[in-house]
């Protein structure tokens, strides 16, 4: 990363301004990458998928346990350092089944903004719980859960930013 910071700088011959964003799910993340970040001013995001038990049924470790802690550790990492990322949170047949657990905890977790993404068949994702053939009536699922956790944003005061919502 340094290198390629130092290239992107080198050849930026007419001084652009060059904004520097990363997404990680947090659980590598040292002090010396989060000290690396704020020094370049990276702008950060964490993968981080509701509540433990919705989050640890999709993303597990290469030994097959949740990364839930391991997320979370790397998220307080971040801001221990400085810096405040924002959570892109996926969205699964399961999750959607769920706006009020999941809005309480990113509401609880103090987030200053929050993406979601519908899981997809991509990369090593082979198969997806939100597919028509899985979940036939995912727009609906879809529709409810926004719809849900719209009302409770907004009866909050719009604690934090969405980027569905600012959409």
């Amino acid at each position: 990363y340094e290198r390629a910071l130092a290239y992107a700088h080198k050849h930026n011959t007419k001084g652009l301004q060059i904004r520097h964003t990363i997404q990680t799910n947090g659980v590598l993340l040292t002090d010396a990458w989060c000290r690396f970040l704020v020094q370049h001013q990276f702008c950060v995001g964490v993968s981080l998928d509701g509540p433990q038990p919705l989050h640890d049924s999709h993303r597990r470790t290469w030994g097959g346990t949740g990364s839930f802690d391991a997320s979370l550790k790397g998220l307080h990492r971040l801001r221990d350092a400085g810096l405040e990322p924002g959570l892109l949170c996926v969205l699964t047949a399961q999750s959607l089944q769920q706006p009020e657990a999941i809005y309480d905890f990113f509401a609880q977790l103090g987030v200053p903004w929050l993406a979601f993404n519908v899981e997809e068949v991509e990369g090593a994702n082979r198969s997806a719980s939100t597919s028509t053939a899985a979940c036939p009536d995912i727009r609906q699922r879809y529709a409810h859960f926004l719809s849900v956790f719209f009302r409770r944003w907004m009866a909050d005061g719009q604690p934090f930013r969405v980027r569905e919502f600012d959409d």
